[in-house]
């Protein structure tokens, strides 16, 4: 039998504010009258009321209800209250609750046995009004507080995780440019003492590409620090969607023809971007880097589109396409999330390889645009963001 304070039932309590956030409490009695009465006492509260009327359909509303109190009679039918209050600090769902056992049974032996069973407090039939709401509120505002430290706590455990995955990942992804330049500087050495320079000079520049590597890592590292707080002021431009192409083409065009990768852009009208420029052409390299790692040898296409434009949003859409891999759809929710990281043969794939998508994640949402992938397993990836065009412009 379930019986609801209507006052609850109406809304907002005048006393207490609004009744979404008031504390709800849970009584279980088998006698309907000892139960519109403990509802009664409390009813200018502003609590929210749910009812049971055993052991047994006390435990599933706890778990159904998820009360911040619960006021359990010792004498029930099929399940008696200490067994409920035994099975209720038993689990770790309902273990937190109070238990406040209400029971005319006064000598200690019984009081013994709630304690045992896990009884948080007692109330004594018949109930007195006064030390009733004192002995809820009480309750309830130690469940607020542990609730609270709880909470804290768990926050903590997650920022440990966060600054240990972010010094996993530091020395994760710094160690292989590291390593490579260390291993060109040493061969560029043994060429120069043997007299042989014809390939010095390769090495050297291959160096100097591992430092470029860990400069960009590092700049990324401080501008994601710099989005997330707002201190990096956009230098907004109107620039050509092409024009990036373009240039980010050309830049990893050449070590993609080495691997019998290719780079192409799709035919698309004129589409000009206000925007921060550099950002804008990071986001895109970043994109394109990712692709090129997913994309087999030979066979290995990315493709730079211009999707769609939202005129009433004025922003257009842009996109990275690969024909490689592609993503796990359980994925697709945490890829751009800053130091995820995912199952061990995507790892070593690089799928969120450093910071590079939360960078383009944050980059444009600084820009008022949203990014998203679309992906199956083996079918490769489309990242696309969004980005505002030039005003004024007639958009594709």
């Amino acid at each position: 039998m379930k019986i609801l304070d209507e006052q609850n039932a109406r809304g907002p309590n005048p006393a207490t504010g609004n009744a979404r956030n008031a504390h709800k409490i849970l009584i279980a009695d088998d006698e309907p009258k000892n139960i519109r009465l403990i509802t009664a006492l409390l009813k200018t509260q502003g609590y929210i009321f749910e009812t049971a009327g055993n052991g047994i359909e006390a435990l599933e509303k706890a778990q159904a209800f998820n009360p911040d109190l619960i006021l359990l009679d010792i004498m029930m039918p099929e399940m008696d209250g200490y067994e409920a209050c035994k099975r209720l600090k038993g689990n770790p769902a309902t273990r937190r609750i109070p238990v406040v056992m209400v029971t005319s049974l006064a000598d200690r032996e019984s009081k013994l046995r709630g304690l045992e069973a896990g009884a948080d407090d007692f109330l004594s039939k018949p109930v007195d009004s006064s030390e009733l709401v004192a002995r809820c509120g009480n309750l309830l505002k130690m469940k607020e507080f542990m609730d609270a430290v709880v909470e804290k706590n768990r926050a903590l455990e997650q920022l440990q995780e966060l600054k240990k995955n972010l010094t996993d990942m530091i020395v994760h992804d710094l160690k292989s440019p590291l390593t490579g330049i260390m291993g060109n500087i040493g061969l560029a050495a043994m060429l120069h003492e043997a007299g042989e320079h014809e390939d010095l000079g390769k090495y050297l520049a291959l160096a100097e590409e591992g430092c470029n590597s860990l400069r960009d890592m590092l700049k990324t590292m401080l501008d994601i620090g710099s989005l997330e707080e707002g201190r990096m002021p956009l230098e907004r431009r109107t620039i050509g969607v092409g024009d990036l192409f373009r240039k980010v083409t050309a830049t990893y065009s050449a070590a993609a023809r080495r691997e019998g990768k290719q780079i192409l852009i799709d035919p698309h009208p004129p589409v000009e971007i206000h925007a921060d420029p550099d950002l804008i052409e990071r986001v895109i390299q970043n994109l394109v880097s990712n692709a090129l790692r997913h994309v087999g040898r030979d066979l290995g296409e990315v493709r730079l589109s211009v999707l769609a434009a939202d005129t009433a949003k004025n922003m257009t859409v842009i996109s990275v396409s690969d024909n490689g891999e592609g993503i796990p759809a359980e994925h697709h929710e945490r890829i751009f999330d800053k130091f995820t990281r995912v199952s061990k043969d995507l790892q070593s794939a690089s799928m969120n390889k450093g910071l590079g998508l939360t960078f383009c994640k944050l980059a444009v949402e600084a820009h008022g645009g949203e990014i998203w992938v679309e992906s199956e397993e083996g079918s490769g990836s489309r990242f696309s963001f969004t980005v505002p065009v030039r005003i004024g412009q007639i958009n594709p």
